[in-house]
């Protein structure tokens, strides 16, 4: 299960791909052929230690079994070549099996399973729908972050994103959980707790999630940039449209001036008194705020003192 393990120690622990079932089962193919070579060259050694050469069919049936040999060695290492780095392959003539612990080995082949893993899971998760409006929304930020990371995550930043395929493999564990009422059930939920607000979890536990196999994760990732997009420029939008009155009402003020005779330098002079005037005003309501302040202090200070004097006379009565 996965609170069993770290992510990246489940990652290590999945079961062999198809890679090293395939190099595995390449090599039972060499070792069964490497055994009828070794019979065959048995036979010769008998027929040479007994003073005779072999017939010719015996030497062609051996040819060909040994020209099997190369191939499937050949075979072999060339499927190691193609996922192993180049500083991890065995050195030329080794064993075949050498091939396979190599893979086995192989910290780019982890790389590669953490990698495959993580997507799946994020395609998987980008996938997840309601049909309860409030249910899909309090899930689309979540969404939006999982296509992010699903298109940002490589072989060079695998070891620094893997946590944060820790939200969605828990929450897609809790969608596949037949009885979420059940102690296993409650254990997820428990994960889900850790991630996502309370009514992920009322809605996980209400059933009401599902994942649409017909949706497209590239159009999901686009649909939720989309929607960051929209509500960005709808808030650039309100600001602008803001500024724009602003400047608007600033503009018939003076036009209004200039209307009723104002010349355009006298209006000039007008906005620069009226800018002196408010910086004016500002400075004044400052001096008054720190007068009043410092007033506040003072009887602060005041009524402090009378009220040691009022009650210094108890004191002598103890």
């Amino acid at each position: 299960m996965l609170s069993k393990y770290s992510y990246e120690e489940l990652f290590v622990q999945e079961e062999k791909t198809m890679e090293a079932k395939k190099l595995n089962e390449l090599l039972d193919l060499f070792n069964t052929q490497a055994d009828s070579v070794k019979n065959r060259l048995t036979d010769l050694l008998v027929t040479v230690s007994d003073e005779r050469i072999p017939d010719e069919e015996t030497l062609k049936s051996f040819n060909n079994d040994m020209d099997t040999l190369v191939s499937e060695y050949d075979l072999l290492k060339n499927e190691a070549q193609s996922v192993l780095a180049v500083d991890e392959m065995p050195k030329e003539g080794s064993k075949a099996s050498a091939y396979v612990e190599a893979i086995n080995n192989s910290k780019s082949r982890l790389i590669k399973l953490q990698l495959e893993k993580a997507k799946a899971v994020l395609e998987r998760f980008l996938k997840v729908k309601s049909l309860i409006a409030e249910y899909e929304a309090v899930l689309s930020p979540f969404k939006t972050k999982a296509a992010d990371v699903l298109h940002e995550i490589s072989k060079e930043n695998i070891d620094d994103m893997i946590s944060e395929i820790e939200a969605p493999a828990f929450f897609l564990e809790a969608l596949d959980t037949e009885n979420i009422n059940s102690p296993e059930g409650f254990r997820v939920l428990g994960e889900i707790n850790k991630y996502y607000p309370m009514q992920v979890q009322w809605g996980l536990a209400g059933g009401q999630y599902f994942v649409d196999e017909s949706v497209d994760t590239e159009e999901a990732f686009v649909s939720s940039k989309e929607k960051v997009r929209e509500k960005a420029s709808v808030e650039d939008a309100k600001v602008e449209d803001s500024s724009e009155k602003e400047s608007d009402s600033e503009n018939e003020i003076l036009e209004d001036m200039v209307e009723d005779g104002h010349t355009t330098e006298k209006v000039a002079k007008i906005v620069e008194d009226s800018t002196d005037s408010s910086d004016e005003l500002d400075l004044e309501q400052k001096q008054e705020t720190e007068e009043v302040a410092d007033e506040d202090v003072q009887l602060g200070i005041l009524t402090a003192t009378n009220r040691v004097k009022n009650s210094s006379p108890s004191a002598s009565f103890r």
